[in-house]
């Protein structure tokens, strides 16, 4: 194995032990511009990368925002790009220049049973590879539960867990199979090996566990295998997209109390069920509505509040589909809990339900929390067929917002927010709007860049754009150039951008902020280059640095080859690239889009 060389915790490199003929060079690098700078480190390697994270804090927290040392730490297994993941690893540790000492973070997608047998190889012959590794990362792999127990039990250094599936993966079956849902771990032939072996105390060394699986039952199991060993937690996540009954809802609260109070020493981060809704009229009938009633009963109740005892708890985030709001559950319920929660730093609740005139209801629920570290934030649901309610009187604790039109007539954001394109919301960081309406045509996207400057999330959705095909889009509102300029210059802080809606007269200009005349040369002559003399006015979608996820559906034919070779270079933030329409993207255009999103990179990249 090679020298690692130094820690990354030793003492900063400076003018003294760096040599004074390097001042003047070190002192232009470190006056570049951040994305300058993540262009530079992105050409480097995992050592120098290392070395750069010592000279200075501006680089090391640049490295680390940028997740470079992330990326090109780990190894990336796509199931449905690489069948032969044995083989895989072997060419990755034989080529690697630092073998695998810098290989920190395993992250399987969409990886089957079969696919890991050479997993197991490893960990039982090669103790070097599980004593590199502080990250697992499954994302829709369909594996036995005690498949990812056993993987668990061999990495002694694992620190953070992550098992995602989106709304769309079912692995119930496989996941659960060999356990029954009212059942505790069995003592089968395999969990006994595992016991035998003495390594169910690796689980003690976890850190970081986030779960996101369809069933509530998947993540009740998830709880089961946490409380054999986990007692040192500092953050913990169990998200679920479904509906579940109430029995089920029984077990999960009691395994979930269980592992809590096995980690209330520890615990800061607590993040409880999201569930997945497809908002209706009256929500007091909803299924959602019922779970969240359920939801309040266990977590207010005395033992929860009074015995638990989450001493050095600093974040709980409270998320579930879309609730009204009730001014008796938030006053008698959640402010006992809250005032009780002394290290309680940030506390997040969404998506609230609010109807004109129970805005007064949240007014209330602020001015009775006692403690003043922290500001309580919102996540607010609208819509045209409750009346407008009164954000403004709230509006700093008002952190997303999402608006819905139901209406036979159209309405737009103008008509629903109050003072829309006046009003500043500095502190509103998300924002979504879903339009049901056949005859919605405008996002009032000049309006919203004026009150709402420092988004991070944006999502515009035109729901008849779900009845897209490959060829044509029932969708009416309409991105066009100028919508998407407006995007790129002016919401710069944009972590995630989302538009389903008809963008069939987007070009390459739009996309890239190149001229029109010259995107007509480019494709006359077959030749996809910028001479010397082409001055671009625009400006391309990489200028939104700071993007992660990235989605347009129902973009059309004047979207081309231009748009893939110009529109992302430069993106190492990028993890999520779906682009939808009804033009076949060519050879070249996906050819491009591969070399810049690699699977090795981490991004989702779906053409």
């Amino acid at each position: 194995m090679e020298n690692p060389g130094p820690p990354i915790d030793s003492a900063p490199i400076t003018s003294s032990n760096r040599g004074g003929q390097n001042d003047g060079t070190f002192s232009y690098f470190n006056d570049c511009p951040e994305g300058v700078l993540i262009k530079i480190f992105d050409k480097l390697s995992v050592q120098d990368l290392m070395n750069c994270r010592l000279t200075c804090p501006r680089w090391d927290k640049t490295i680390l925002i940028s997740e470079l040392l992330d990326m090109k730490s780990s190894f990336v297994f796509d199931g449905r790009r690489d069948d032969n993941i044995g083989g895989k690893c072997a060419t990755y540790m034989e080529e690697s220049s630092s073998k695998n000492y810098y290989w920190s973070h395993l992250k399987f997608r969409r990886v089957g049973g079969r696919q890991t047998p050479w997993l197991f190889d490893h960990l039982e012959h090669d103790p070097d590879f599980t004593l590199t590794i502080s990250m697992l990362e499954l994302l829709n792999c369909s594996i036995n539960w005690l498949i990812i127990l056993q993987i668990l039990m061999y990495l002694p250094n694992l620190e953070v867990f992550v098992d995602s599936q989106d709304m769309y993966c079912w692995d119930y079956q496989t996941f659960n199979s060999g356990i029954e849902e009212d059942e505790t771990i069995q003592e089968n032939v395999g969990f006994q090996q595992i016991r035998n072996q003495d390594k169910l105390d690796n689980l003690a060394r976890l850190r970081v566990a986030r779960i996101h699986r369809s069933q509530l039952v998947e993540c009740t199991t998830y709880l089961k295998i946490l409380k054999l060993r986990s007692n040192s937690l500092r953050e913990l996540e169990i998200t679920t997209d479904q509906n579940f009954a109430p029995q089920r809802a029984q077990l999960f609260y009691t395994h979930l109390y269980s592992l809590l109070r096995n980690n209330a020493d520890s615990l800061k981060m607590l993040k409880f069920p999201f569930k997945f809704v497809c908002p209706t009229y009256d929500f007091r009938v909803t299924d959602e509505h019922h779970a969240f009633r359920e939801f309040l009963n266990h977590i207010t109740e005395q033992r929860w509040s009074e015995t638990l005892g989450l001493r050095v708890l600093e974040e709980l985030s409270l998320q579930f589909g879309v609730l009204p709001i009730d001014g008796q559950d938030l006053k008698l319920r959640l402010v006992p809990l809250l005032n009780s929660l002394h290290s309680l730093k940030n506390f997040s609740m969404q998506c609230v339900f609010l109807e004109s005139g129970m805005e007064r209801f949240i007014e209330e629920f602020l001015r009775e929390i006692h403690t003043s570290q922290f500001r309580p934030q919102f996540g607010i649901y609208m819509n045209d067929a409750a009346g407008v309610p009164n954000i403004l009187n709230f509006q700093r604790s008002l952190r997303s917002l999402s608006v819905q039109t139901f209406r036979e007539m159209a309405k737009q954001l103008k008509d629903l927010i109050p003072l829309f394109g006046i009003e500043c919301y500095e502190d509103l960081k998300e924002l979504q709007y879903f339009s049901k309406n056949h005859t919605f045509r405008n996002f009032n996207l000049d309006l919203l860049i004026e009150s709402f400057s420092n988004l991070t999330h944006l999502n515009l959705v035109d729901h008849n754009s779900r009845l897209e095909t490959r060829h044509s889009c029932e969708a009416l509102a309409t991105i066009e150039d100028p919508d998407m300029q407006l995007i790129i210059k002016h919401l710069r802080k944009l972590v995630s951008l989302q538009l389903i809606a008809n963008m069939t007269f987007l070009t390459d200009v739009g996309m890239t902020g190149i001229d029109k005349e010259i995107c007509k040369r480019m494709q006359s002559g077959n030749l996809y280059a910028l001479s010397e003399e082409d001055v671009v006015s625009g400006a391309p979608l990489s200028k939104l640095q700071n993007l992660r996820f990235l989605v347009l559906r129902g973009l059309g034919i004047k979207v081309t080859d231009i748009t893939p070779l110009f529109a992302f270079n430069g993106m190492p933030l990028l993890k999520k690239l779906h682009l939808y329409g009804s033009h076949q993207v060519s050879v070249l255009g996906r050819s491009s889009l591969a070399q810049q999103f690699n699977a090795s990179r981490g991004c989702d990249l779906q053409v």
